[in-house]
């Protein structure tokens, strides 16, 4: 009896997990479906963060060195007014700018 008591019980285990194979089995494409759209949403995430980090990269090098050409120019302007004929015009303020020509 108690074999037959074991065996209905695998049994009854045994069609259970073959129901939830059958009912997992139709959903198979929903599934792959929704894993693609997860995947492909998560890498149109990452690239638009990465394409606004370089942009703002990008930004800010531009910035960095329009400021210094503008504050490079009023310094020529400002030498230029105020040449001396003895002195070059960029040395007097910027001497490290003639360490590349020694």
């Amino acid at each position: 009896m108690e074999t037959n008591d074991s065996d209905d019980r695998i049994e009854a285990i045994v069609s259970e997990e073959s129901d939830e194979l059958e009912v997992n089995s139709g959903t198979t494409e929903e599934t792959n479906v929704l894993e693609l759209l997860t995947i492909i949403s998560g890498l149109v995430v990452t690239l638009v963060l990465v394409v606004l980090v370089v942009l703002v990269v990008v930004g800010v090098v531009v910035l960095v060195v329009l400021l210094v050409v503008v504050v490079l120019l009023c310094d020529v302007v400002v030498a230029v007014v105020d040449f001396e004929p003895d002195e070059p015009i960029l040395i007097r303020r910027y001497p490290f700018l003639w360490i590349p020509f020694l």
